[in-house]
């Protein structure tokens, strides 16, 4: 079972700003961020052990969650990324946990997926991508990251959602 960063002094000071940040489990038992305005945030190796939340929240800053541990399943949907929203190395107590990113928006990049195993009832519905963007630099990432996505739906099998990411 993974364990909980220990958090520095800075790291709290940082959560602690977090407007609205919810101090208590759900009535489902469930973490529940749902409506939370992030600035840059760091989720890197939490292990959320009950189904957690992000429902309409928005995150202004980059969004990290690598070799972060979902023991339910995690729902993105109608959030907002405004930055890089990473997701690398995710992995849950089963082989994949299902995400939800339906009617999520990526406004500026498309979210990373390297070396995360997807689950079947991963949810693209609806979701808005990024513009393309006019730097080589950005553009190359763009493609890295929709290369990634087009594999993975290949992968499951889920074939409109490969058309989408192969067309990007």
């Amino acid at each position: 079972m993974a364990k909980l960063p220990t958090l520095s002094e800075a790291d709290l000071t940082r959560i602690r700003a977090i407007e609205h940040l919810p101090t208590t489990l759900g009535p489902n038992i469930a973490i529940d961020f749902d409506g939370v305005e992030f600035p840059a945030v760091n989720f890197d190796k939490f292990y959320f052990g009950v189904y957690v939340s992000w429902d309409n929240a928005t995150f202004r800053g980059a969004a990290w969650f690598d070799d972060t541990v979902f023991v339910g399943r995690a729902w993105f949907g109608d959030s907002t990324f405004h930055q890089e929203a990473h997701f690398h190395d995710v992995a849950g107590t089963r082989k994949a946990v299902p995400l939800s990113f339906k009617w999520a928006s990526f406004t500026r990049h498309p979210p990373d997926f390297y070396g995360l195993t997807m689950h079947g009832d991963t949810d693209w519905t609806a979701a808005r991508w990024p513009n393309t963007p006019s730097q080589r630099d950005d553009l190359d990432e763009h493609i890295r990251a929709y290369q990634r996505l087009h594999l993975i739906a290949r992968g499951l099998g889920k074939v409109d959602d490969e058309h989408i990411f192969f067309r990007k």
